[in-house]
C-alpha cells in the first residue's frame, strides 16, 4: 500500500509543480519535475542509507519514531494535544535537553512528522517526499534570485544541483527547513512586491522558520542582508556601508561579551564542549576552546582549515564522505580561480549581492570550525552555505568570454530555460 500511495503522492505533486504559478517562468516544466524527482530521490536514497547501514542511529529516525507515539496521542485526545503544543509546550516534549532552544528545535521536527503520518500512514519515505515539496519550492524560491541577479541558469543551477546541498536538505530534518526558509525570505526580500505589510508577514515568518531550525545561521545571515540593503542604496559607497557593516558587528559582538555573562565567545566554547562530549567515527583535530580571546587566537588556524576544508579526501572515516570531500574540492577549485580573475582582470568584480552572499558564508565557515570536530556533522552544516560560497565566483567565470563554463551556461540558457529574459536586479 505505501508504494502505490507514494506513487499517488508523487503524480499529485508533480502536477501541482506544473500548474502552481511560482514555479512558472524560468525553468521549463518538464526539467522542473525532472528537478523535483531528484530532490525527492535524494531524500529516499538518504533515509535508505541511513536504514540499511546506520540502522537505529541518526536523529532523522529518532524524530520519526518518536512522532509515532505523539500521533497516538493526537487521535486519543485531539484537545488534550494541541492545548499540549500551543499552551505548554513540555506537554508532549519527548526530548531530554537542558537548552530550550534545542528542545523546541526538536519538538518541531517530531510535530512535523507527527503530522505527516497522519497522511502517509507511518512510513518514513512517504514523509520525505511530502516535506520534499515545500522544500524544493524553497529551493526554486532562492533559484529564482540567483537568476535574476545573474541572469545566467549555471550559477543559479548551484542553489539546487550540488550533491551536499541534494543530500542534506532533502530529508525531515532541520537543514531542509532553513534552506527552504532562507529561500523564501531572500524571495519576499528581493523580488516579492507586494504591500510592506504582507511582505513584513512573509519575511518574519521566515525568520522564526529559521530560527527554530538553525538559529546559529541568522548570526551571518542578518549582517550580510544588512550590507545588501545598504549597499544598494546610492547615497553611501559600498566601501562605506561593508566598514560600517563590520564595526557594528564588532562592536554588538565586544557589548554583548562584556555585558553578558554567557557572551558569543563563551557561547562557542560551550557549543564546542558539547560537540567534543559527543561519540563518533568521523573525530578530527580540534583543540579545546576556552572563552577567551588568546584561546580563539590559537585554535584560528585549525578551525580555518576544518571549517573551510576538512575532510580532505580520503579521510573522514567514511567512504560516503569521500563523495563530499571530492565535490568540495571541485567548489574550491572553481572558487579560487573565480579569485584570481578577479585579482589578475580588468573589469572583473563582486556585486553587492555577491560580497553579501560571501559575508554570509565565510564567518559561518569559520564558526563552525571552531565548534564541530565531526566530519560527517560538519559536512551537513556546511551544505547550505556552499552555493552562497559558489556562485558568485562561478558568475565571475562565466563572465569571462573565452572561458569553458561560458559555453555550458549558454547551453543551460538555451536548452532548459524558458527563453523569457529578466533584467538583472542588483
Amino acid at each position: 500500500m505505501h508504494i502505490a500511495l507514494f506513487i499517488v503522492y508523487f503524480l499529485l505533486l508533480c502536477l501541482a509543480i506544473t500548474r502552481l504559478r511560482f514555479f512558472n517562468g524560468q525553468i521549463r516544466p518538464a526539467y522542473l519535475v525532472l528537478l523535483f524527482a531528484l530532490h525527492a530521490a535524494a531524500g529516499c536514497i538518504h533515509t535508505w542509507i541511513a536504514f540499511h547501514f546506520y540502522p537505529n542511529h541518526g536523529d532523522i529516525w529518532f524524530f520519526f519514531k518518536e512522532s509515532l507515539a505523539l500521533k497516538q496521542a493526537l487521535l486519543a485526545n485531539p484537545v488534550q494535544f494541541f492545548s499540549g503544543i500551543f499552551f505548554n509546550g513540555e506537554a508532549f516534549n519527548l526530548t531530554d535537553t537542558s537548552k530550550p532552544l534545542l528542545t523546541v528545535q526538536y519538538n518541531v521536527l517530531e510535530y512535523t512528522n507527527t503530522f505527516l503520518n497522519l497522511l502517509s500512514f507511518n512510513n518514513l519515505y512517504i514523509n520525505t517526499l511530502l516535506l520534499s515539496f515545500p522544500v524544493f519550492a524553497g529551493n526554486v524560491a532562492l533559484f529564482k534570485v540567483f537568476y535574476a541577479v545573474y541572469h545566467k541558469p549555471l550559477p543559479a543551477l548551484c542553489t539546487l544541483l550540488l550533491p551536499s546541498v541534494l543530500f542534506w536538505t532533502s530529508v525531515v530534518y532541520k537543514d531542509g527547513l532553513f534552506y527552504m526558509a532562507v529561500g523564501f525570505f531572500y524571495y519576499c526580500l528581493l523580488l516579492v512586491r507586494k504591500l510592506f505589510l504582507k511582505k513584513g508577514i512573509l519575511l518574519v515568518i521566515c525568520t522564526c522558520i529559521m530560527l527554530l531550525s538553525r538559529a546559529n545561521a541568522l548570526i551571518t545571515l542578518l549582517p550580510a542582508l544588512a550590507f545588501l540593503l545598504l549597499a544598494e542604496k546610492k547615497t553611501i559607497s559600498r566601501r562605506l556601508t561593508f566598514s560600517v557593516v563590520i564595526v557594528t558587528v564588532m562592536i554588538a559582538a565586544i557589548a554583548i561579551n562584556v555585558f553578558m555573562p554567557a557572551g558569543i565567545l563563551s557561547a562557542v566554547s560551550e557549543r564546542q564542549k558539547d560537540f567534543q562530549s559527543l561519540a563518533g567515527g568521523s573525530r578530527m583535530y580540534l583543540p579545546l576552546l576556552a572563552p577567551t580571546a588568546a584561546s580563539f587566537l590559537t585554535v584560528f588556524p585549525v578551525a580555518l582549515v576544518n571549517g573551510f576544508f576538512q575532510p580532505l579526501p580520503g579521510s573522514g572515516g567514511k567512504i560516503i564522505y569521500t563523495a563530499f570531500s571530492v565535490e568540495l574540492v571541485l567548489i574550491w577549485v572553481i572558487v579560487l580561480f573565480g579569485c584570481w580573475l578577479l585579482i589578475r582582470k580588468k573589469g572583473a568584480m563582486l556585486s553587492n549581492f555577491d560580497i553579501s552572499c560571501l559575508l554570509f558564508t565565510i564567518p559561518a565557515l569559520l564558526i563552525m570550525g571552531y565548534m564541530v570536530p565531526f566530519a560527517g556533522a560538519i559536512i551537513r552544516y556546511r551544505s547550505i552555505y556552499l552555493p552562497f560560497l559558489l556562485a558568485p565566483l562561478l558568475n565571475v567565470i562565466c563572465n569571462r568570454p573565452a572561458a569553458a563554463l561560458h559555453t555550458v551556461d549558454q547551453w543551460l540558457y538555451r536548452n532548459i530555460m524558458l527563453m523569457e529574459t529578466g533584467r538583472k536586479m542588483l
